[in-house]
């Protein structure tokens, strides 16, 4: 599999987020993924946002259902799977699925 939807999928979640403060990407991991129709890949990204403003409301329901754009690619599946806010920031723990769009 390719780094391109690695690096298309934290880019396009940077853009989404950005309205709320800036992201810096702290960690991101992926693993190759197939069903028995399609290919992609598994991401565990955690995303600093630096802000001491409340997360707005919905944050995770939107995020599910964002549409984020990548060539080639499809976000399929995202989950906010984690928050901790401190020290005028948040970080934010996401799961991912990428397919390729064929």
């Amino acid at each position: 599999m390719t780094v391109a939807a690695t690096k298309q999928l934290a880019a396009a979640l940077a853009a989404w987020l950005g309205p709320i403060g800036p992201v810096e990407l702290i960690d991101h991991r992926t693993a190759d993924w197939a069903s028995a129709t399609f290919v992609g890949q598994r991401h565990d990204i955690r995303l600093r946002i630096a802000t001491a403003a409340p997360l707005p409301p919905g944050l995770a329901e939107d995020l599910a259902e964002a549409d984020l754009p990548m060539a080639g690619h499809v976000a399929a599946d995202i989950l906010l799977a984690g928050i901790t806010a401190g020290d005028g920031a948040v970080l934010l723990d996401i799961e991912a699925l990428t397919l390729v769009d064929a």
